[in-house]
C-alpha cells in the first residue's frame, strides 16, 4: 500500500509541475517610440508610436497599433547566456507588402522597424522603450 501511494504522489507531483510549465505566461508590453526615422533621411519627432504586445494563448502573440490595427507576431527569445540574455524578438508576417520587427532588450531599451514596398522598397526604424504591463 505504501509503494502505491509513493507512486500516486509522485505522479501528482509530475502533473502539477507540467501543469506549472503549461500555464506559465510571457510578459504582455506597452511600448514607446519616439522618433521615427526615415529610410537614410532625418528623424522625425513627430507624435509617439505607441504599441502593446499581447500573448493571446500559448507561443502566439499580436501587436496591437494605435489605430487598433492588430498583426499575429512570432515571439523569438534569445536563448544565450551573457549580455543578450533576456532579448526578445517579435516578428509580423509579411502583410500589404510589409513586415514589423521589434526587439526588446532586457532593460526595457526597443527598436522597432518596418520594410515595405510601395512604389519601391522603403523601411524606418525608431528606438525607444517597453514596459512590461500586467492585463487587469
Amino acid at each position: 500500500m505504501l509503494r502505491r501511494l509513493k507512486k500516486v504522489t509522485t505522479v501528482a507531483a509530475i502533473i502539477a509541475t507540467f501543469s506549472l510549465v503549461q500555464t506559465a505566461k510571457a510578459e504582455d508590453y506597452i511600448c514607446t517610440f519616439q522618433k521615427i526615422c526615415y529610410d537614410g533621411s532625418s528623424c522625425e519627432s513627430a507624435r509617439p508610436l505607441e504599441l502593446t504586445i499581447n500573448e493571446t494563448d500559448e507561443n502566439r502573440h499580436v501587436v496591437t497599433f494605435r489605430n487598433n490595427s492588430a498583426f499575429p507576431v512570432m515571439r523569438i527569445k534569445d536563448k544565450m547566456p551573457g549580455i543578450v540574455a533576456g532579448t526578445e524578438a517579435y516578428i509580423t508576417q509579411l502583410r500589404n507588402n510589409t513586415v514589423h520587427l521589434i526587439t526588446i532588450f532586457e532593460n526595457g531599451e526597443a527598436r522597432f522597424s518596418a520594410h515595405s514596398y510601395l512604389n519601391g522598397s522603403i523601411s524606418n526604424a525608431s528606438r525607444g522603450h517597453c514596459m512590461v504591463h500586467s492585463p487587469a
